[in-house]
C-alpha cells in the first residue's frame, strides 16, 4: 500500500514508463546520453534534441525549446490542458490518474497513532475529541492568515491539505480556557495535535507558550514508515521540518521533539514483531545545534541496535534546520532532497560509506570503548571495545572470579552490565564480591584472616563486611545484573533479554557468560559438541554486532592441555573460536611458560604444577592469542587470592622457590 508522498516517489522515478503510456515519442537525438522525447507543446525534439530530464535531478523534466520544466505530475497537468484540450486537473487529481496509469493502491492520509495509544486524559474518548476538534480545523487552512504564514514558512497550501493542517483564528488551549486567545496552524499528531502560534515578533513570555500539544502527541507522519515506494525516509524533529521535506519532494516523519525517540523506536519495535521492517533507510536530518547532534547520535545507535539502516545526512547545510533551509536558499534545499534519496538507495556503496559514514562510526568505536580497570591490561589493549571476547582456563585457576571482579569494575566506572552466571547462584557471586571489597581494604599480610566468600554463605560476618556492603550497593549493585541459569539457556535466551533490556533502560550492557560449553544448542538434542559451541560462538558474534555491545564468554580447556601454555588448541571443542572471536585471552599458571617447566616429563609437571597451585598468592598470566583490535601476543601478570575472590595486578615474578630464577 502507497501513501501519497510514496506513490509520487515512485511516479516521479517511472516518468520514462508514464511518457510511454501517453504515447510521447522519442525524438531522433540523446541529451547527455539519455533518450530524449519530442514536446507535445512545441514539437521540439522531431529534429534535434527535445524533452528530457535535467541533468543532476533524475525526475525533473525540461523541453530545451520551451518555458516547461517539472516532474511527470506537472508535466501531465499542462498535457491534459494543452495537448488534450481539457481542463488544467489539480495536483492531487494528477496524482490519483496516474497512481491508476501505474496501478498504484494509495491509502487515504490519516494522522499516525502510535499503537496501543493510551490518552492522557481520564476520559476514554479523549482522543476522538481531539480528532474531532482538527477536522474542524483542517477546514480553515485556506483563511488568508493561514495561507500567508504557509507561505512565509515555504509550505503550499496544495502540501498544508494533504497532510490534514488547520488554523484556529483564536485558539485556547482545552485546558487553560481562559487564556488569552491566537492564532495558531494545528498540527495533527497522535491522539491530539500541535498548536503553532503564528504572530510574528512575539514577547518572551509569548514565545514560551508559542507551540502547545492538546492531547497525547506522537510522531507526525509516522505512518509512511512502512509504506510502499519511499526511497529514503528522512528524520527530522518537528512537523514544520517534515513538511518542508515533503515540499521538496521527500519522505518524511517529524519526532516533534528530540526527547520523541522512543516513539520511533516503539513504531519499529512494534512492526517487527508483526514482521516488518522500515521500508527504506532512516535519513537522520535532525536540528543542525547541539540538542539535535546529540539527539541523532543517540538514535543512530539505537537503530544500529535495532538492526534498522540509517544515514546521518546533511540537507541543511549552514541553517539550524530543513525549514530554514527551505526558506533560506529554497533550490539548494530541494537539490539536496533529491541528493540524499539517491544516496539512500545505495546505502551499501563504499565510496559513500567512507565520506560520509566511516567518521561517525570510528567515532562511536571509540566512544563505546570502557576500561577494564586492571591499568595492566587497559595499557594493552585500551579497554573493551564492541565484540566478542573469550577467556580460556583451565578449572581452579578463577576465570569465573576474574570475569566477576572485572564485571564489578566495568559497573563501578558507570557501565551497564549483565552476567549470566549459568553454574553459580547469585549468592555465590555477591559473597565473591564482598569478600573481595572486604580483603581490599586490608593490608596484603592480614589477608589470611579476612572473611571468605564461603563464611559469609554461611551467615558469619567480620569486621569491614558491613562497610563492604554498603559500598557495594552504591557503587556496583545499581549498574550490576546476575542471572542465574537452570543449565537449559540457550543464546536464543541471552538475546531475547539482552534485546528487552536495552529496549527498557536505552543502555547496552557489557554482557558476561560463565560458561560456553555450560550453553545449550539450538539445532537437533544429536548435535555434536564441537558444532553446538561453534554454532554458539557465531550466535553471539551476531548478537554483539548487531547490538553494538561487549560479549565476554568463558570457555573451558581440554583437559590434554592443563600442562601446556595455552593456545588455540587447548580450547574446548570450540575450533570456531579462533575464527570468529574478536579477542582471545587464555588465563595459566605463569610457571608453565618457564623452559625447565617445559622440558619436564609429565611427572615432574603435575609435582611443580600442584606447587604452584598451592603458593598463595597464586601467581597467574594473562595471554592474549588473538586481538582484532590491535596487537596480540601480549601478557599480563596477576596475583591471586583464591580465599579472597581477589585478583591483582603484578610484575613478573621470581621462581627461585622453584629452583629456577625466571
Amino acid at each position: 500500500m502507497y501513501t501519497t508522498e510514496t506513490a509520487i516517489q515512485k511516479i516521479k522515478a517511472d516518468w520514462r514508463y508514464i511518457l510511454g503510456v501517453l504515447n510521447i515519442p522519442h525524438a531522433k537525438a540523446k541529451v547527455n546520453g539519455e533518450a530524449s522525447y519530442i514536446c507535445p507543446f512545441c514539437g521540439h525534439g522531431a529534429h534535434g534534441d527535445g524533452l528530457t530530464f535535467v541533468p543532476g535531478n533524475s525526475v525533473l523534466l525540461k523541453c530545451f525549446g520551451c518555458d516547461f520544466c517539472g516532474d511527470v505530475i506537472e508535466f501531465y497537468r499542462a498535457w491534459v490542458e494543452n495537448a488534450q484540450g481539457g481542463d488544467r486537473p489539480s495536483y492531487m487529481d494528477a496524482v490519483k490518474a496516474l497512481a491508476c496509469i501505474e496501478g498504484l493502491e494509495i491509502e487515504e492520509y490519516r494522522p499516525y497513532t502510535k499503537r496501543k495509544a493510551q490518552p492522557s486524559e481520564k476520559t476514554p474518548d479523549a482522543g476522538k475529541k481531539y480528532e474531532d476538534q482538527y477536522q474542524d480545523y483542517k477546514k480553515n487552512i485556506t483563511d488568508p492568515a493561514a495561507v500567508a504564514y504557509l507561505k512565509k514558512r515555504g509550505i503550499s497550501l496544495e502540501t498544508a491539505q494533504r497532510y490534514w493542517i488547520g488554523y484556529a483564528a483564536a485558539w485556547t488551549n482545552p485546558k487553560a480556557k481562559n487564556a488569552p486567545a491566537s492564532p495558531r496552524l494545528i498540527i495533527p499528531a497522535g491522539s491530539g495535535y500541535i498548536a503553532r502560534d503564528i504572530r510574528e515578533n512575539l514577547t518572551e513570555t509569548q514565545k514560551r507558550y508559542a507551540k502547545q500539544n492538546a492531547g497525547e502527541i506522537s510522531l507526525f507522519n509516522g505512518g509512511v514508515l512502512y509504506a510502499d515506494g519511499a526511497p529514503g525516509i528522512f528524520i527530522t524533529e518537528g512537523a514544520i521540518d517534515a513538511l518542508s521535506i515533503i515540499e521538496a519532494g521527500g519522505v518524511a516523519i517529524g519526532l516533534n521533539s528530540v526527547a520523541n525517540i522512543s516513539a520511533l523506536l516503539d513504531e519499529i519495535r512494534a512492526g517487527r514483531k508483526e514482521g516488518r521492517q522500515p521500508a527504506a533507510p532512516l535519513l537522520l536530518a535532525l536540528d543542525n545545534d547541539k540538542p539535535g547532534r546529540d539527539a541523532e547520535r543517540k538514535l543512530a545507535k539505537a537503530l544500529k541496535t535495532e538492526n534498522v539502516p540509517y544515514l546521518p545526512v546533511d540537507v541543511v547545510g549552514p541553517y539550524k534546520d530543513p525549514n530554514e533551509a527551505l526558506t533560506g536558499n529554497r533550490g539548494a534545499f530541494f537539490e539536496a532532497v533529491e541528493k540524499w534519496q539517491k544516496k539512500a538507495m545505495r546505502p551499501d556503496n563504499m565510496a559513500f560509506y567512507v565520506s560520509q559514514v566511516m567518521r561517525g562510526e570510528i567515532t562511536q568505536f571509540r566512544e563505546d570503548k570502557k576500561p577494564t580497570g586492571f591499568s595492566n591490561l587497559d595499557g594493552e589493549i585500551g579497554g573493551l571495545y564492541p565484540g566478542l571476547y573469550v577467556l580460556a582456563a583451565v578449572t581452579s585457576l578463577g576465570k569465573t572470579t576474574f570475569s566477576l571482579q572485572l564485571a564489578d569494575q566495568l559497573a563501578a566506572a558507570g557501565n551497564d552490565v549483565i552476567f549470566f552466571s549459568l553454574e553459580q547462584s547469585r549468592l555465590e557471586m555477591a559473597s565473591k564480591s564482598l569478600a573481595r571489597k572486604v580483603a581490599q581494604s586490608m593490608e596484603k599480610k592480614d589477608r589470611a584472616a579476612a572473611i571468605t566468600s564461603l563464611t559469609i554463605r554461611a551467615g558469619v560476618s567480620s569486621a569491614g563486611l558491613k562497610e563492604a556492603a554498603e559500598a557495594y550497593q552504591k557503587e556496583i549493585g545499581p549498574r550490576l545484573s546476575i542471572i542465574e541459569g537452570n543449565f537449559s539457556l540457550n543464546v536464543k535466551g541471552i538475546e531475547r533479554y539482552v534485546t528487552d533490556y536495552i529496549a527498557k533502560t536505552g543502555k547496552r550492557p557489557v554482557v558476561f557468560i560463565d560458561y560456553l560449553q555450560i550453553l545449550q544448542g539450538m539445532g537437533p538434542a544429536a548435535q555434536q559438541a564441537k558444532d553446538r559451541v561453534d554454532e554458539t560462538v557465531t550466535a553471539l558474534k551476531r548478537m554483539a554486532r548487531n547490538a553494538g555491545i561487549t560479549v565476554f564468554v568463558i570457555s573451558s580447556v581440554n583437559r590434554a592441555n592443563y600442562l601446556r601454555p595455552i593456545a588455540f588448541e587447548s580450547l574446548k571443542e570450540s575450533g570456531g573460536i579462533e575464527y570468529t572471536a574478536d579477542v582471545v585471552l587464555g588465563l595459566q599458571l605463569e610457571r608453565v611458560e618457564e623452559d625447565d617447566f617445559i622440558k619436564m616429563d609429565d611427572t615432574g609437571k603435575r609435582i611443580d604444577y600442584k606447587k604452584a597451585l598451592e603458593t598463595i598468592p597464586r601467581r597467574l598470566e594473562l595471554t592474549c592469542l588473538k586481538n582484532r583490535y590491535g596487537s596480540s601476543g601480549f601478557s599480563c601478570i596477576f596475583e591471586y587470592y583464591p580465599a579472597n575472590d581477589l585478583f591483582e595486578e603484578a610484575q613478573r615474578g621470581d621462581f627461585s622457590q622453584f629452583g629456577v630464577m625466571w
